[in-house]
């Protein structure tokens, strides 16, 4: 086996561009993706960190709702109340129409006896 000089110093070349361009290229690439995945990592951390804050000002968004709802029933005067008030009101209307058409009525059979009495005569 006759290995030439120059198979050494192809080595050697090949070890020294090698060294070469993992010291000047391949380090600061791998440390640029590094620096990325961080940054990437920092991000996500961050969302994750803003979701939980919404999450926490919803449920309080939520309690407060509750509790506007809660006083407000509190405050205002239930419905069947109010209908109930609403429906005596309207049945004293119809009472007062009543009566007032009953008086009507009255003084129109009142008036259309007067014509047949003045007719009869």
């Amino acid at each position: 086996m006759n290995i030439n000089a120059t198979v050494f110093v192809q080595v050697i070349h090949f070890l020294f561009v090698y060294l070469l361009l993992r010291y000047f290229l391949l380090r600061p690439v791998a440390n640029l993706i590094l620096a990325e995945r961080a940054y990437r990592k920092k991000l996500k951390d961050v969302i994750e960190h803003e979701g939980h804050i919404l999450v926490h000002k919803e449920e309080q968004q939520k309690k407060k709702w509750f509790m506007f709802q809660k006083e407000w029933q509190e405050q205002i005067p239930s419905l069947q109340q109010y209908v109930k008030k609403t429906y005596q009101e309207l049945d004293i209307k119809k009472i007062l129409l009543s009566q007032n058409m009953l008086e009507q009525e009255a003084q129109k059979v009142a008036k259309h006896i007067k014509e047949r009495v003045d007719y009869a005569k």
